[in-house]
Parts: C-alpha cells; sequence; structure tokens
C-alpha cells in the first residue's frame, strides 16, 4: 500500500472530488489516510538511499500535479476539518 502509486492517485482523486454531504466523509478519509502514507514515506526510513529520494520525489510530485483540484476542493469548497486537514498534508509534503 505504501509503495503503489496508483493508490496514492486513488486517494487524491478521492480527496479532490468536488464536496458534497456524501463526499466529505470520503474525502475526510481519502486525506487522513494521504497524511498517513505521505508522513510514513517522507520521513527516514532504513533502505537504499537512492530509491528513498526517488520515491519521495514522485510521491510529492504526484500530489502537485493534483494540486489545483485539492486547494478548490479541500480549501476553498469544503467544510474546516477538511480544509485543515488539507494544510497538515501541505506542510507534510513541503517539509
Amino acid at each position: 500500500m505504501l509503495e503503489s502509486l496508483v493508490f496514492i492517485e486513488q486517494l487524491t482523486g478521492a480527496a479532490s472530488l468536488q464536496s458534497s454531504e456524501n463526499n466529505i466523509m470520503a474525502q475526510s478519509l481519502a486525506l487522513d489516510i494521504l497524511i498517513w502514507v505521505c508522513s510514513v514515506k517522507l520521513a527516514r526510513y532504513r533502505g537504499p538511499q537512492i530509491d528513498q529520494q526517488a520515491s519521495q520525489v514522485e510521491l510529492v510530485q504526484l500530489i502537485e500535479k493534483n494540486m489545483d483540484q485539492l486547494v478548490l476542493n479541500c480549501l476553498l469548497i469544503s467544510n474546516r476539518t477538511v480544509a485543515h486537514k488539507f494544510a497538515k498534508l501541505c506542510m507534510i509534503c513541503s517539509e
């Protein structure tokens, strides 16, 4: 799960859905999982240094690719809880 870029793409897609009463829970859960995955992948871990850096760069690039939709739907349109989770994800990825 942590190594799959397809999984992360699907999570960013779920997080960037337009907010509605039905999507708020899915958006919140997707952001929770994204925060967890990014925290684990972007933290130092034991393994080949080159593989680690390449994996981290791919993850951040994937988040950046969907940043416009995420900002619009998580920060501007959604509720305060989702906006806080999105802000936390941004802070983790910017470090």
